[in-house]
């Protein structure tokens, strides 16, 4: 660099103390890690709830299809258990 641009150059930048620097690229580093650590276990945690919701629902569907499959064929069991226990007392 040539004196004339050197000395213009010193002349604009405001001269900012380096520890000031140091703890401010530290806090944006932090505060960068944290974000991202925190964001991906959202996203985990979201997969993971959405994963258990969907298991859950077909659980349950599988269930419930399987009761009205076999709920036509109970009542006369019922029915003829109550008979022959009131019946035979």
């Amino acid at each position: 660099m040539t004196p004339a641009l050197s000395h213009r150059f010193n002349r604009r930048s405001p001269k900012v103390p380096l520890h000031l620097v140091l703890v401010l690229l530290f806090v944006l580093l932090t505060v960068g890690t944290v974000g991202l650590v925190e964001y991906l276990c959202v996203h985990n945690g979201q997969q993971g709830v959405q994963d258990l919701a969907n298991r859950l629902m077909a659980d349950v569907s599988g269930r419930v299809d399987f009761y009205l499959d076999t709920y036509p064929q109970t009542p006369p069991t019922h029915q003829s258990a109550q008979r022959r226990s009131c019946f035979f007392g």
